[in-house]
């Protein structure tokens, strides 16, 4: 019986020491769980910042692109509203010098067409005179 107790007494204690062991290695699973863990969150936390700091960025440089934009249009509609108005007081010039040149060249036929028949009728007394 004391060979019994001996040998329960040892296996017990071998069973107590596997149980020790168990227990700290089910306790370093649980603390390197929690870190990777922890290291997990720390890594979806700085990823979730980037994230809404590329945001912020893209966010900014479009508003900046819209304005930007916005601007150039203006100044576009103001370009092209003098460019307009110098081509519309270009034209109403030349119209005006067209209508004075016009004017000026039917003067100027009226005084031939004028000069040419009192030719013609000085001519046609002459003829006249001479064969009178």
């Amino acid at each position: 019986m004391h060979t019994f107790r001996v040998l329960s007494q040892s296996r017990l204690e071998a069973h107590n020491k596997a149980v020790l062991e168990m227990k700290k290695k089910v306790q370093a699973s649980r603390d390197l769980y929690s870190f990777h863990l922890e290291a997990v969150q720390n890594i979806v936390r700085l990823h979730k910042a980037n994230s809404n700091a590329c945001l912020e960025e893209v966010s900014a440089l479009t508003t900046s692109s819209a304005c930007s934009i916005d601007e150039f249009l203006a100044s576009g509609d103001e370009t092209t509203s003098s460019l307009f108005d110098e081509l519309h007081n270009a034209l109403t010039s030349h119209q005006g010098e067209m209508a004075l040149f016009a004017r000026e060249l039917r003067q100027v036929n009226a005084l031939r067409y004028n000069i040419e028949l009192a030719y013609a009728y000085f001519g046609l007394g002459r003829i006249q005179k001479l064969f009178s």
